[in-house]
């Protein structure tokens, strides 16, 4: 299923994503000793997809479910 570039995302954590986005997640991460592959390698998801959501590349209902997923996650929020 491909996720369409022209969606928009209306979730509660983030609509958008960014560069700063990525860094953030992976900034988050690393505080705690984790990193954001082995978050992904965990939960099924392949690095390069997340990095295509986190940065905005893709923002269809898939995209944006797993974008507001791995920044609960980084923040810790629970999934």
């Amino acid at each position: 299923m491909q996720d369409s570039d022209t969606q928009n995302c209306e979730t509660t954590v983030v609509t958008e994503g960014s560069q700063e986005l990525l860094q953030l997640v992976r900034g988050l991460f690393v505080i705690r000793g984790e990193t954001l592959k082995g978050w992904c390698d965990a939960n099924g998801i392949k690095l390069q997809n997340a990095r295509h959501y986190l940065l905005g590349n893709r923002n269809g209902p898939v995209a944006c479910e797993w974008r507001e997923r791995i920044v609960r996650a980084a923040k810790n929020e629970g999934v």
